[in-house]
């Protein structure tokens, strides 16, 4: 049985998740990026090629997807696809730094104003929220009671969606 205090939980937990979509999709609109596009700049950020296939995989991403996604990033110069240097029949794709850039314009126009009003609570106050939060995420590991329609609208696609342009 739900009490009052489980749908005030859920209903705010969904407010904050659809708050962070919406504020996302309009980022990523204003800055002329997919979410998908986003997430494979993402897998590639740290500068290490990987194979289309290790990508897709990575996305959850069909390769039909991914290689429309490729190919309008690399018409924005924001990736490149080269030959691997251990098999030149396989291609990778790697990073470029306006890629990168545009990535981390990103993540800095998306967290910003997060990092600022956090930055501006107490110590406390900042304690508590983390403490809570952790504990919200560790209640993802249970069975989830049946509680109707509850739409995710997640931007990420590491590991979880399959997504599809």
């Amino acid at each position: 049985m739900q009490t009052e205090k489980t749908l005030e939980f859920l209903r705010l937990l969904r407010e904050i998740m659809h708050g962070a979509d919406m504020r996302s999709r309009r980022l990523l609109r204003e800055l002329g990026l997919s979410s998908t596009q986003a997430g494979v700049l993402r897998a590639l950020s740290d500068g290490t090629p990987q194979s289309a296939g290790d990508l897709a995989r990575s996305l959850s991403l069909t390769g039909a997807t991914l290689t429309g996604v490729l190919d309008r990033l690399e018409a924005r110069a924001w990736i490149e696809r080269i030959r691997s240097a251990e098999d030149k029949r396989r291609m990778e794709v790697r990073i470029l730094p306006d890629g990168l850039a545009k990535l981390t314009e990103s993540a800095e126009k998306f967290q910003d104003p997060l990092t600022k009003g956090f930055g501006g609570l107490s110590e406390p106050e900042q304690i508590h929220i983390l403490e809570a939060l952790s504990r919200v995420t560790t209640l993802f590991d249970k069975p989830a009671p049946d509680t109707g329609p509850f739409p995710f609208y997640l931007n990420e696609p590491e590991n979880t969606q399959k997504e599809s342009v």
